[in-house]
């Protein structure tokens, strides 16, 4: 998030980065985890804030925040909320002619997010999202023996499930036994595990180290309708 919005403009508007949360517990902790990340590269927040979702003052403390940062010049937006009250935090910042880089999780790969929304205020949103493997020929196959819709976004978990159930038995097989501490040390050794979603290798502490996230941006297609997909153009002119 830093890198990118030290790259949307220049001096230090391009530093000025906003963290806001929805006060859920999930995403108060991704917030703090921001904070983090940015003090490891010499940055502070330069406002904080939150949006309360699901009460009447949703929509009228998305509009004072927006209204804020505005005003303080922020360059770059880190949401960390639902779809609903992040759509309607975007609206009233583009609304307020902010053009700040709004960046959120895979929450705002959801219709949720963009109801209602033009093409000009929604494009250019980034949001992280894990790597799927759904598109893989290996879990198009997986797909069609589950019957399973082929690629469909909220389908992905059975196919991650899947996935982890054929890392469990290679390592079995590895182990040649049913041990779970044998298991463990298998899975913790580095050695690579082949699965419907790709290769899979776990560090000594358990941890991926394939990288697991990748930057999807929402655009405006040719009929005009809003998709969104991977890649990122360059920042700047309202993240377009």
């Amino acid at each position: 998030l830093a890198r990118r919005a030290q790259t949307a403009s220049e001096g230090q508007f391009a530093k000025r980065i906003a963290l806001v949360h929805d006060t859920s517990t999930f995403a108060r902790k991704l917030d703090d985890l921001a904070v983090k990340e940015l003090k490891d590269l010499g940055l502070d927040p330069a406002l904080r804030g939150e949006i309360p979702p699901g009460t009447r003052q949703s929509r009228s403390i998305a509009s004072l925040l927006a209204s804020r940062i505005t005003s303080a010049k922020i360059g770059a937006v880190y949401w960390t909320g639902g779809s609903t009250e992040a759509g309607q935090f975007l609206t009233a910042l583009r609304n307020r002619n902010s053009k700040a880089l709004f960046i959120g999780t895979e929450a705002l790969a959801s219709a949720d997010f963009i109801n209602g929304m033009s093409g000009t205020i929604a494009s250019g949103v980034r949001m992280t999202s894990p790597a799927s493997g759904t598109v893989e020929p290996a879990a198009t196959v997986i797909f069609k023996k589950l019957s399973l819709a082929e690629s469909t976004q909220d389908k992905a978990p059975a196919i991650t499930a899947y996935a982890a159930m054929q890392v469990v038995i290679q390592a079995a097989r590895i182990a040649a036994s049913n041990s779970p501490r044998k298991i463990a040390a298998t899975l913790h050794s580095g050695r690579m595990f082949l699965t419907v979603t790709g290769s899979v290798s776990f560090d000594e502490k358990g941890d991926r180290k394939e990288k697991l996230y990748r930057i999807l941006r929402w655009r405006k297609a040719d009929d005009g309708k809003l998709i969104y997909g991977p890649g990122a153009a360059e920042p700047g002119s309202g993240g377009k």
